[in-house]
């Protein structure tokens, strides 16, 4: 268990240090990117790429059987059982590549230029992005066994090194884009970033191929296997399909409605919720091939540890980053973007208080995954998190909801969702609610309200200059860490973080 556990943490530090590295590269070019494209063709990246993602969701759902059937047969320890599903699953992955292309190239292009709110003098463009997006999406798609693969042999160094070059080359690509003076920049851009993400998928398959025995991929095609992945697959798309839908497809509501200018202001949103989801699933990523194969071990006391330590540290994780920014919020967009798209204050906001789910819902449907018995949960979970599109849709259309009162509605969607995962989950891994709420929910709902007085009572002295909203930053951070360890933890917990740290000091002192 020791060495779990350290093996945990190292991978933790490792995906960590590949976040700070990325995330700083990230926000330096969002911001450049939004300089030299302009609002509008930001907002059509955004909303034509995301297209692309809402008809191939199949990609989250072919990852996700990926990683547990790769992961249980890495845990049988035998190596012709892993050859074989990585085989099948390799060429599983190469039809729905196939399929994704036939699709899109029927439907998406149709959607594009009947149903989409695009200038005409963009729509051409618009259309390149598509094929771009397109591209990206076919090669990810055949590239999933590969992640999965490095998933669970648990080697996240891979994907810091890899990470980081990603990010540098896409950041080279925003200085290549000030070398195309009259040039179509948003079409370039797509294809650009296109290249890197081809480039990348190259670099994981070499990787795979050079470190694990996957002499045989593509060569073996199990069909009692093919059966058992559909089944698992086709319970999942309903889940993986909500997902996308709540965010392409509310992205795909604003803009029939708002048009591109707000999808630029969504777009920024969605970006900082991917960096803080990212900071999240560091950890969990780690812990992750421990679930399942704990569960697959029959160790549920291991697996139910897991389960609540990751939510719990990974939800104080989440706060850390975007507590202050939640805050101060007008005030990191403008020092970040210097010139900040309308409604954008009010959608990073909402969207804030929607990644607050974010650490709470993936241990649970980690472990669901696990059991491997996840009809039940998909259908639930899905359909209540696809309603949030057509409720959307009805809500403008026909109740003439502002864009406020409209995204109220769909936070409020989100933490429906949340309810019912707990509900259903619990009792598959035979984790008690009660012991949930005391462990997880309980500590969580208490650094909750001392962090909202501290808003109400403390944070609006520091609301004048930039000085004072920069002071009030770091007092954020620092009333919320000490709120973590004086409210949000116990005496075991908190003396195990000091001895944690003692350790790491008397190490390298």
């Amino acid at each position: 268990m020791t060495s779990t556990k350290g093996s945990i943490a190292k991978n933790s530090i490792l995906l960590y240090i590949r976040m700070l590295i990325t995330m700083c590269i990230s926000l330096y070019t969002s911001r450049a990117i939004l300089a030299i494209l302009g609002v509008t063709d930001y907002g059509i990246y955004n909303v034509v790429g995301g297209v692309v993602t809402i008809i191939g969701f199949i990609n989250g759902s072919l990852a996700g059987a990926s990683t547990r059937f790769i992961t249980f047969a890495i845990g049988c320890n035998d190596e012709s059982k892993i050859s074989c599903t990585f085989s099948t699953l390799l060429n599983i992955h190469k039809v729905a590549a196939v399929l994704l292309i036939i699709i899109v190239e029927i439907i998406g292009v149709w959607f594009l230029y009947n149903k989409m709110n695009i200038p005409a003098d963009r729509m051409n463009a618009a259309f390149w992005v598509l094929q771009c997006s397109l591209l990206t999406t076919a090669i990810s798609l055949i590239s999933v066994p590969y992640n999965s693969v490095i998933i669970a042999y648990e080697r996240m160094d891979a994907f810091a090194y890899i990470s980081v070059f990603e990010y540098a080359a896409k950041l080279g690509v925003v200085y290549l884009l000030l070398l195309f003076g009259n040039a179509d920049r948003l079409i370039i851009y797509a294809v650009l970033i296109c290249l890197v993400q081809i480039i990348i998928r190259l670099t994981y398959r070499w990787f795979c191929h050079k470190n694990f025995k996957l002499s045989q991929a593509g060569k073996i095609f199990d069909w009692n296997l093919t059966k058992e992945i559909a089944r698992f697959i086709g319970w999942k798309i309903n889940g993986d399909l909500a997902f996308v839908g709540c965010s392409q497809g509310i992205n795909v509501v604003l803009n029939m409605f708002f048009g591109p200018v707000v999808n630029a202001a969504r777009g920024i949103s969605v970006q900082i919720q991917s960096l803080t989801n990212t900071f999240v699933q560091n950890y969990q990523i780690a812990v992750q091939p421990q679930i399942i194969k704990s569960y697959a071990a029959g160790d549920l006391p291991y697996m139910q540890s897991l389960i609540i330590a990751c939510s719990k540290y990974g939800f104080y994780l989440m706060l850390m980053i975007v507590y202050p920014v939640l805050n101060y919020t007008e005030a990191v967009l403008t020092l970040w973007l210097k010139n900040v798209p309308d409604n954008t204050v009010f959608l990073v906001q909402i969207i804030i208080l929607v990644c607050f789910t974010s650490p709470l819902r993936q241990p649970l449907i980690h472990a669901i995954n696990a059991t491997g018995n996840i009809r039940r949960f998909q259908i639930i979970e899905g359909t209540i998190l696809l309603l949030a599109v057509p409720i959307a849709y009805i809500e403008l259309k026909f109740f003439n909801f502002t864009l406020q009162e409209m995204m109220v509605s769909y936070l409020c969607i989100e933490y429906a969702a949340q309810v019912a995962r707990i509900w259903i989950v619990l009792p598959s891994v035979k984790l008690q609610y009660k012991t949930y709420f005391k462990s997880v929910l309980f500590p969580i709902c208490k650094v909750l309200i001392c962090l909202f007085v501290v808003k109400l009572v403390v944070l609006p002295i520091f609301q004048q200059s930039i000085i004072d909203k920069l002071l009030g930053i770091i007092i954020s951070e620092a009333l919320c860490i000490g709120t973590f360890l004086t409210v949000g933890m116990n005496k075991a917990e908190r003396n195990g973080i000091i001895i944690f740290i003692k350790r790491k000091i008397y190490k390298n002192g």
